[in-house]
């Protein structure tokens, strides 16, 4: 398994506002825009807008770009840390996805990009 990217994940309340927000105060370029997740780049780093569950406050998380989600699991846990959820394909977002933990409990966003 190699990692092919990383991005940063900001939880939003309102899509259209965050995304109108990240690309005029930091020149975010657009990569992908919908109600269910928007992605720009912002000084070289890849940002990506998911909406926040109603009740959870405002949260930013770490998410890694992976070639194979059952191998990078499986790292995950022979590292120390755990897999919260295992690899599933979500169609809205058009990925597939895994939620895992460090060692310390903070969790980290797991995806490969579904194939077109």
């Amino acid at each position: 398994m190699s990692t092919v990217g990383a991005y940063f994940i900001v939880y939003v309340a309102d899509m259209d506002r965050a995304l109108a927000f990240y690309h005029h105060a930091f020149d975010g370029e657009v990569n992908f825009s919908s109600p269910h997740w928007s992605s720009l780049v912002i000084a070289g780093s890849n940002v990506g807008l998911h909406p926040r569950r109603e009740g959870d406050g405002p949260q930013v998380g770490l998410g890694f770009d992976c070639d194979d989600l059952v191998t990078a699991c499986a790292a995950v846990a022979a590292a120390g840390g755990k897999v919260v959820k295992p690899p599933e394909y979500r169609e809205t977002e058009r990925i597939n996805i895994a939620t895992v933990t460090d060692t310390e409990g903070n969790e980290i966003t797991l995806t490969l990009p579904a194939t077109q």
